[in-house]
């Protein structure tokens, strides 16, 4: 079962669609709940099933990433924040010695920081999109410590 703050924020922000399109940010097709790979192309069609178990998968596969970077224990909301985050962004992009050292020092002000940092598109600048789902997510991960 993944983690269901971070599939709130997942269906908040992504654009849900059965069949692919061109993500002009990413620069790649797109299908679903943000599925993107080699799988995807011009022609795709999927069906909510097919979405909704991708999704469910991949977020799966990002929690268990993220809590084996995660020295401490933390709510399931932060956690939830957190593989929104690299989900979205790429677990290898986002997920990185900054925002990892900062949280497994508790250092919760340069957590929120971190996430906030991955609001640009190379080549397009900051984002504004991006810039509500980054700081939406330092909120609800801040929210969530106690």
């Amino acid at each position: 079962m993944p983690n269901v703050t971070a599939v709130a924020i997942s269906r908040q922000f992504e654009q849900y669609r059965l069949t692919a399109y061109w993500d002009a940010l990413a620069l790649r097709w797109t299908i679903g709940w943000g599925h993107t790979g080699d799988d995807v192309g011009a022609d795709s069609v999927w069906t909510q099933t097919q979405a909704d178990a991708d999704q469910v998968a991949r977020m799966e596969r990002v929690e268990e990433k993220v809590r084996s970077l995660i020295t401490i224990a933390l709510p399931s909301g932060a956690i939830g924040a957190l593989i929104s985050l690299a989900d979205n962004a790429g677990i290898g992009i986002e997920i990185g010695s900054r925002l990892i050292a900062a949280i497994n020092r508790r250092d919760w002000i340069s957590a929120a920081h971190e996430f906030i940092d991955d609001d640009h598109v190379t080549g397009r600048g900051e984002v504004q999109g991006l810039l509500k789902r980054r700081l939406y997510e330092a909120f609800i991960f801040l929210s969530s410590i106690p």
